[in-house]
């Protein structure tokens, strides 16, 4: 387990009353909570003095919708936030010419993109922000009126 990543979901948790972490606690929902999340409730659990109920067990959903990822090194590359900077700029330093916005923006537009080191309080990567998404529709978008306007000379 990395002991900053840890740090930083106690931090975020640290917030929050005691009778909320119970209630995470006893509720056990791992879909919702990753295990980090888990072993940082009861650190601060003791941290509090309070005794530790028993946990309901666990049953996952039938599918989830959407993959949460606590740990970078589990997100696919092309939906890695590094590398699709990377695409981006590419594309910029070429001129277009590289279209790899394209990439990122279809990318984004399909999915999430995960940050590397931002967790969210509920101890998953954060993600590229709904603001991204309606920039990729607009760069999505101007790309194409350009590309009408070169195809029709």
């Amino acid at each position: 387990m990395d002991a900053k990543r840890m740090d930083q979901i106690k931090t975020n948790l640290e917030s929050k009353d005691t009778a909320e972490l119970l209630e995470i606690w006893k509720t056990n929902d791992r879909e919702a909570y990753s295990d980090e999340a888990f072993e940082a409730i009861k650190l601060l659990l003791g941290d509090r003095s309070v005794a530790l109920p028993p946990q309901s067990t666990h049953a996952p959903k039938e599918k989830s919708v959407k993959k949460q990822y606590a740990d970078y090194k589990e997100v696919p590359w092309h939906r890695r936030s590094s590398m699709n900077s990377i695409f981006i700029l590419i594309s910029f330093l070429s001129g277009g010419f590289i279209p790899l916005t394209f990439w990122t923006c279809i990318n984004l537009l399909t999915g999430d993109v995960y940050y590397k080191d931002a967790y969210d309080k509920n101890g998953n990567l954060k993600t590229w922000s709904s603001g991204n998404k309606v920039a990729a529709v607009i760069i999505l978008l101007l790309n194409i009126v350009i590309l009408g306007f070169v195809l029709i000379r």
